[in-house]
């Protein structure tokens, strides 16, 4: 693997996770009646391609409510993809990032400047395929059978250093995300850091980083792994020569975010004498589902909810069901004192009146759109393209040339 000097003996089969929680039982449709973990695919897609069709995903997760979640998708977006490069990235989205979760009328504005600042700012695929790979692939860990039996870091520090040595990072991407015990992640990047400053001359301020990561990881313990890994190839592309990020940022206009903002139905009627609304519900999809989902045929790269269940008869039959698993759907069903019945997969209401005005403002009738409307809520997944036609489009100035052996034996994966 050029710079990676596994073989590939080391590994047999890959492993597929195929549990399903209770979260992957029903679709959840958004805003615009897109399934939310196809949304989060598109964004991080168009982003890659630096497609402005990005806002457009961005604001229809936020606007849907996720807005926890998708602060935690650009997470792992910038320590699978832009950390190694835009190390000083990290403290302007957590400074913005706080901001953004207050919900002010700020918001909307900061969404669309972090997604901007995204854009300009260049990327690699290392950290995001090390960490696939550590994770599907078996390897052969003898070399820590010393470790394993006594979970002391003596056993566990020599071999993240002849790994290093070796340049064996998918190896190390096992170890560091897989192998390593939560309580010596900071003494693994702390012997990361010494044999980058010590062997690879790369000037490091070690007790900046320490803190820096012994802060970050305390506070978003999910990602204390992925924040270790992107710093050792951050090191490793520092080691290599590699030109960073430049530290340059966008600002925008609160005029630039209109177009994002959520599409109500306006009931009022016409000024020619005839009893049509201006904005009918049954138009919104129309006028409001600016992108087809998978335009760029993406989506087969990735484990979805329709690969195990009906998304057009979901979409036509129940979509009223299906959204109402999605924030701003549920808080419009209560608001008109809607229930949802799980069992008969329903939303009910308590009296006609509660439901006539329901329907009026949200009656969206997807099985009444035009198969274009349809489609680019629900178009028909194609398969197109291959992991290593996504490595071979998005490597850019990654550090690793990974053989294609390894993406021959990759199939499918679960967007985080």
């Amino acid at each position: 693997m050029g710079n990676c000097q596994t073989n590939m003996n080391t590994m047999n089969t890959i492993q597929t996770n195929n549990n399903n929680n209770n979260n992957n039982k029903h679709f959840h449709f958004t805003r615009y009646l897109y399934e939310r973990e196809e949304v989060k695919i598109s964004f991080l897609t168009s982003l890659l391609n630096k497609n402005e069709e990005c806002v457009f995903w961005a604001y229809e997760l936020y606007y849907s409510g996720y807005n926890e979640e998708f602060i935690q998708l650009l997470f792992t977006i910038y320590y699978d993809f832009y950390a190694s490069l835009n190390p000083a990235f990290e403290t302007y989205l957590h400074k913005k990032v706080k901001l953004l979760l207050k919900e002010n009328d700020e918001s909307s504005i900061l969404l669309y400047m972090i997604v901007h600042n995204f854009m300009i700012r260049p990327f690699t695929v290392d950290v995001f395929f090390m960490k696939i790979f550590a994770k599907e692939l078996t390897f052969d860990l003898t070399f820590l059978e010393n470790y394993s039996g006594t979970y002391e870091f003596t056993h566990l520090e020599n071999e993240v250093i002849t790994l290093l040595d070796m340049e064996d990072y998918l190896t190390l991407s096992r170890v560091l995300f897989c192998e390593t015990h939560v309580s010596h992640l900071i003494a693994a990047y702390t012997t990361c850091i010494d044999y980058f400053i010590e062997k690879k001359n790369v000037p490091l301020k070690k007790q900046t980083l320490l803190r820096d990561y012994n802060t970050k990881s305390s506070t978003h313990p999910s990602f204390a792994r992925q924040m270790l890994f992107s710093k050792v190839m951050y090191f490793a592309s520092l080691s290599n020569h590699i030109e960073m990020g430049k530290n340059l940022y966008v600002h925008v206009e609160p005029e630039e975010t209109v177009l994002y903002e959520t599409v109500e139905a306006d009931l009022r009627e016409r000024g020619n004498g005839l009893k049509h609304s201006v904005l009918p519900a049954y138009k919104i999809l129309s006028v409001s589902s600016l992108y087809f989902i998978d335009e760029y045929h993406y989506l087969s790269l990735f484990r979805l909810k329709r690969d195990n269940m009906n998304i057009e008869k979901a979409y036509k039959e129940k979509w009223l069901f299906h959204a109402s698993f999605t924030p701003l759907w549920r808080k419009r069903i209560e608001e008109y004192k809607g229930i949802v019945d799980y069992e008969k997969e329903t939303v009910e209401f308590l009296n006609d009146s509660d439901l006539e005005t329901f329907y009026e403002k949200y009656g969206y009738e997807p099985d009444e759109q035009t198969k274009e409307i349809q489609n680019k809520n629900i178009q028909p997944i194609q398969r197109q393209r291959t992991w290593y036609d996504f490595y071979l489009q998005f490597k850019n100035r990654g550090i690793l040339d990974i053989d294609k052996l390894y993406f021959d034996k990759l199939d499918k994966i679960q967007i985080q």
